[in-house]
């Protein structure tokens, strides 16, 4: 027999359509801001960049690329890049976007399933305008791809431990699959599942549905661990596990509340007061689900004490101070989805600590975050309560008033996420050290670069010759001398760079009196920029 969940005597239903639509159209406009005019920077995106490049043309992917990311997402910009003919990080941007844009839907299909359908479009309007979550969406890298394969998984999964059905389950096993596949904190969405069906055991204390969950979750669990067999291999055969192990190691952090402490302070900085307005408009927009159309007075003071709460917080950090309250309502709900929000906002919580302060690391979070925010809206909104719609609208629209001028006054703009600093900014000082390179060194040159990706995808996209060396530059004469007369060394790493500016000048000498060519040496690409040298 199927397995079944308890359920309340209120059967939600799901966000309007058109509703869905208009806050995927939104996420999709910010999103596609100057879209045209994005360039990657950093190792990461420089590294991914270069795979998918190299796999269209099929050769080798970046060296090391295995320790960074199971091949999921920079192999599907390889097909893409192959298909269309556009750049590796072309079609690696038109994944992320379109990744971030479909994580907005499945979070409004996600509440409204769980949770109703104000709760739905309240979550959906808060990530379709998150800073965090723009930012990533709008970047090569694979977390906006990887929190939307997360929370379809989450999706499939609560179905098949709901419906007990074979086919569902292995829906719901090739989706986790596909999120571990193209990023490793992919197995998350199995103990998500786990602990989430435990919580419903303690709850229902139903012996014969646990049993078939167990079961479904065992067969979800074998088919996701086959799809990965190829990001395992990869490591396997690419460097070790032992290698491997090393180092993830290195992005640990040296201590849990410090940690804790450094994300607080990162997260800072993708805000300010006009994040305020973001939940006056996710709040309206949930009004807009209503069949009344009436605000009540519980879920305008609710609303309200989030918004004065993100004026000096700022979105993110409210989010995530506001979830934990959520805590009691998940548990109470009888809902196996938001069993599966609990246990995600337990899981997420307390592993990112574990690492260096990484703000990509806490994107699935943000999704999980707003969800319990939006199920303890949905929970505010007594709708027994007499309608008095004329004062709460009156007063959101006078802290909307009060935020926007803040916003205004600070002269901050209202979204301050994307590469570098804000979604409008585009960073094309890899492509300009790029096109130094090809207008200064003549064709049969050969460029090292140990720690400069996007250096050298620009420089592969141009088909000039690259050499790519993963092997950290010290000084050791032997790697000195091979260092001086492979060619031009193009590095941007913080902590190599000071080496490799004091070995320029006798590299540089080295390889003029060898070849009679000519040799230039740039020091950190990216923002900050340090002094080029150009001997």
């Amino acid at each position: 027999m199927p397995a079944t969940t308890p359920t309340s005597s209120h059967t939600p239903t799901r966000v309007p359509l058109k509703t869905l639509v208009l806050i995927a159209l939104a996420a999709l406009g910010i999103r596609l801001w100057h879209w045209d005019r994005i360039e990657i920077a950093g190792f990461d995106q420089g590294a991914y960049a270069a795979s998918a490049q190299s796999l269209s043309r099929l050769q080798r992917p970046y060296p090391g690329i295995q320790f960074q990311a199971p091949p999921g997402y920079y192999g599907s910009g390889a097909i893409l890049t192959a298909l269309t003919g556009l750049p590796g990080h072309r079609s690696l941007l038109l994944i992320s976007l379109l990744a971030g844009v479909g994580t907005v839907l499945l979070t409004g299909v996600a509440g409204s399933l769980w949770f109703g359908p104000r709760a739905g479009a309240f979550a959906a309007s808060l990530v379709a305008l998150s800073d965090l979550h723009i930012r990533f969406s709008r970047e090569v890298m694979t977390d906006a791809c990887f929190t939307f394969w997360f929370l379809l998984a989450l999706l499939a999964g609560e179905r098949a431990l709901r419906s007990g059905s074979l086919a569902d389950t292995l829906v719901a096993g090739c989706t986790v699959g596909i999120a571990w596949e193209t990023k490793v904190h992919g197995w998350f969405a199995i103990v998500v599942l786990a602990l989430a069906s435990l919580a419903d055991y303690v709850q229902s204390r139903e012996k014969g549905v646990l049993l078939t969950r167990v079961r479904s979750l065992a067969i979800l669990s074998l088919l996701a661990g086959s799809i990965y067999v190829p990001g395992f291999l990869l490591v396997l055969f690419g460097g070790g596990l032992p290698a491997y192990i090393a180092t993830m190691r290195t992005f640990l952090s040296d201590g849990y509340l410090p940690a804790i402490a450094d994300y607080w302070r990162i997260l800072a900085g993708w805000d300010n007061v006009g994040r305020a307005l973001v939940i006056v408009a996710a709040t309206l927009t949930a009004l807009g689900c209503s069949p009344s159309r009436h605000l009540p007075r519980r879920a305008a003071i609710f609303a309200s004490v989030l918004t004065l709460a993100a004026v000096p917080l700022g979105l993110t950090r409210t989010l995530f101070l506001a979830a934990p309250l959520a805590g009691r309502a998940l548990w109470n709900g009888g809902r196996l989805g938001g069993y599966i929000v609990l246990s995600s906002l337990v899981i997420w919580m307390g592993s990112a600590p574990r690492y260096r302060a990484y703000d990509r690391l806490v994107l699935p979070l943000v999704v999980m975050a707003a969800l319990a925010v939006g199920a303890l809206l949905a929970q505010s909104w007594d709708t027994t309560e007499a309608p008095r719609s004329w004062f709460p609208l009156a007063g959101l629209g006078v802290l909307a008033l009060i935020s926007a001028y803040a916003a205004k006054s600070g002269a901050v703009p209202l979204w301050n996420a994307g590469i570098s600093a804000s979604p409008w900014h585009t960073d094309d000082s890899a492509r300009e050290a790029a096109d130094r390179i090809r207008r200064e060194l003549p064709r049969d040159a050969v460029v090292l670069t140990s720690t400069s990706p996007p250096v050298a995808y620009y420089l592969m996209l141009g088909n000039f010759p690259v050499t790519v060396v993963r092997k950290k530059i010290d000084a050791a004469p032997a790697k000195r001398m091979w260092l001086a007369t492979t060619g031009v060394t193009v590095n941007d790493d913080t902590y190599h760079g000071s080496l490799v500016a004091s070995l320029a000048p006798y590299a540089t000498r080295l390889w003029t009196t060898a070849t009679g060519r000519r040799a230039v040496t740039l020091f950190r690409i990216d923002p900050p920029a340090r002094s080029e040298t150009a001997p």
